[in-house]
C-alpha cells in the first residue's frame, strides 16, 4: 500500500527532487534520493533511480557519511539490477568503506551481501563466499536472525551453483532452522523450495516432493 501512495505521488517527487537539486540542496536531494532505493528498485525504475542516486553522490561531497553511504549502497544495488557489474562493484565498494568508517555493522554486513550477489552473478565463486561468510558472521555478531538465515541461503545457493547439492542442502537446512526460529515465513519458502531442488537434482524425488508441499502453503 506504500508503493502505491508513492506510486501515485511519483511526480511529485520528481518535482521536489528537480527543485532541491536546482536550489543547491545537495544533502536533501541524496537523502530523498536514497529514502526512494526500493520504491524504485520494486517498481522497476532503475535507471531514474540510479540516475538521481548518482548525480546527488557528485554534488553533496559535504553530505553527512552516513548519508553517502546509504546512496552508494543504493545505487550500487541499482547498478547489478541492470547487469552493470563493474560499476556495482565500485559503488558498493564506496558504501562498505564508508560504513566500516562509521562502525555501522548493519551497513558492513548489508554491502558484504550486496557484493556478494555482484560476484556470484559474474561466477566468481570464490570471492562471492568470501563476501557471504564476512556478513555472516557480522549478522551472527549483531544477533539479526533473519539476516543470519538470509546469508546461510545465500551460501546454499553458492553450493548448488557449484552443484555441490549435499552442501547446498546442510546451508538450506540450517536457513530453514534459523528462519523458524524467528517465525519468518518468507525466509523459510525460500528454504524450502531451495531444500527441495536440492534433492530432487541428487535424484531423491520423494523428499524434494515433501519440501515442495511444505513450502506451498507459505507461499500462498
Amino acid at each position: 500500500s506504500w508503493l502505491d501512495q508513492l506510486e501515485a505521488d511519483h511526480d511529485n517527487l520528481r518535482a521536489a527532487l528537480e527543485w532541491l537539486e536546482q536550489e543547491g540542496e545537495g544533502e536533501q536531494t541524496l537523502r530523498l534520493a536514497g529514502a526512494l532505493r526500493r520504491f524504485w528498485y520494486v517498481r522497476g525504475y532503475l535507471s531514474e533511480g540510479r540516475n538521481w542516486l548518482e548525480r546527488g553522490l557528485q554534488r553533496a561531497e559535504e553530505a553527512p557519511i552516513a548519508v553517502q553511504a546509504k546512496a552508494f549502497d543504493a545505487a550500487g544495488a541499482l547498478a547489478w539490477s541492470q547487469g552493470d557489474y563493474t560499476r556495482a562493484s565500485e559503488l558498493i565498494e564506496y558504501a562498505l568503506a564508508l560504513y566500516d568508517e562509521l562502525r555501522d555493522t548493519a551497513g558492513m554486513a548489508r554491502s558484504l551481501v550486496q557484493l556478494g550477489l555482484v560476484a556470484t552473478d559474474q561466477g566468481h565463486y570464490e570471492l562471492a563466499e568470501h563476501y557471504y561468510e564476512n556478513g555472516l558472521s557480522l549478522y551472527r555478531e549483531l544477533g539479526d536472525i533473519r539476516g543470519e538465515s538470509v546469508q546461510l541461503n545465500n551460501l546454499g545457493m553458492l553450493a548448488f551453483l557449484r552443484e555441490d547439492f549435499g552442501r547446498a542442502a546442510e546451508y538450506y537446512t540450517e536457513s530453514l532452522t534459523v528462519s523458524r526460529r524467528v517465525g519468518d515465513p518468507q525466509v523459510s519458502a525460500v528454504a524450502l523450495v531451495n531444500l527441495a531442488e536440492a534433492h530432487e537434482h541428487e535424484g531423491d524425488r520423494e523428499r524434494a516432493a515433501a519440501f515442495y508441499d511444505e513450502a506451498l502453503p507459505l507461499l500462498r
